[in-house]
């Protein structure tokens, strides 16, 4: 509503300064060039005809080449919008993400794991013999995953919901539980609640491209329709292959594509466009399959809102920081 109110405010506002630009012209024919009423109008009609034209002109020209950087900056050939375009590559230049990655970010994941070393030493000697599981850290999690959402707002402006998902094994599957789930501010004005704790086998997929595992996901399904579990392909995807993220500005176009396949049947209600990261460490080719400790999902009921190169940078950042989190647990 209000990206409509300032378009058509700028668009009368730019009406309003041809005709009076035009009034001035027709003034300047008739009172100091000595052009006659009939003549001035004539001229003066011609002349506007003529600045609308390349003003259309121009903006069309100005539309190509945005249009082509918006495709560029986007997801697979979704285009990014304009205006979350203008946050990745303007405002951000302002130094605005190092300042908000060392506050934000740094200073809660040394916080978090002070807090976890903490909770080692406090615990007595048979405690010791276990390990701390990710449920004995959670609020460490959950000042995280704060953070993550906070980030993304100052730096992007981007509300999204952010979900945690652990990996485990159960009956020989691999098998990804939610375990944290952050509501966008969006999300919490409407009063919605998807806060149940769902669990997605995890399987590898024959063939490597995204439509094979779309296929693959979806005869799962229909193999196994009193199944349990979940799925969703790009889950598959990410934590199989050697692509550790993956985004889409519009899941719905991807769908119609055969790029995308999830089981859920109330998605499109909840949200529209999302990116999947491993939570991996970086340089983790030798020991991939031991290496990783989840999935990080960020999603919106927004699309074309990703650029996918400032995106990937910073949510691929909080992923590998969440895995050093996890790490301290060892």
């Amino acid at each position: 509503m209000k990206k409509s109110y300032v378009i058509s405010l700028g668009a009368i506002s730019l009406i309003a300064d041809i005709i009076t630009l035009t009034s001035a012209f027709k003034w300047v024919l008739t009172n100091w060039l000595g052009v006659s009423e009939e003549t001035a109008t004539s001229i003066n009609t011609w002349v506007l005809i003529g600045g609308i034209l390349l003003l259309l002109f121009v903006l069309y020209l100005i539309y190509k080449m945005v249009k082509d950087k918006l495709i560029d900056a986007g997801t697979h050939g979704i285009a990014c919008e304009i205006v979350p375009y203008y946050r990745y590559k303007v405002r951000n230049r302002m130094n605005t993400m190092l300042r908000l990655l060392h506050c934000n970010l740094y200073h809660t994941l040394l916080d978090s794991k002070n807090r976890i070393q903490i909770q080692k030493l406090q615990r007595d000697e048979e405690q010791r013999n276990n390990p701390l599981s990710a449920n004995d850290i959670r609020p460490q999690i959950i000042d995280m995953l704060r953070n993550f959402h906070r980030t993304l707002y100052d730096v992007f402006r981007l509300d999204l919901s952010i979900s945690f998902y652990l990996s485990g094994t159960e009956n020989n599957n691999t098998v990804l539980t939610r375990c944290l789930f952050m509501q966008s501010l969006k999300e919490q004005n409407r009063g919605e609640n998807r806060q149940q704790n769902y669990k997605y086998i995890i399987q590898p997929s024959a063939g490597q491209s995204l439509d094979d595992y779309a296929l693959n996901a979806s005869n799962y399904i229909r193999q196994h329709p009193n199944s349990t579990y979940m799925k969703n392909s790009i889950f598959d995807y990410v934590l199989t292959t050697n692509n550790p993220s993956w985004m889409s500005n519009d899941l719905s176009v991807d769908e119609a594509n055969s790029k995308f396949y999830t089981s859920s049947r109330y998605y499109r209600q909840r949200y529209k466009s999302m990116a999947v990261f491993a939570i991996i460490p970086p340089n983790n080719a030798n020991n991939r399959e031991n290496a990783i400790k989840g999935l990080l999902t960020f999603d919106s009921c927004n699309t074309r809102i990703f650029s996918e190169e400032e995106c990937t940078m910073l949510m691929g950042l909080m992923a590998h920081q969440l895995y050093e989190l996890l790490a301290c647990l060892n």
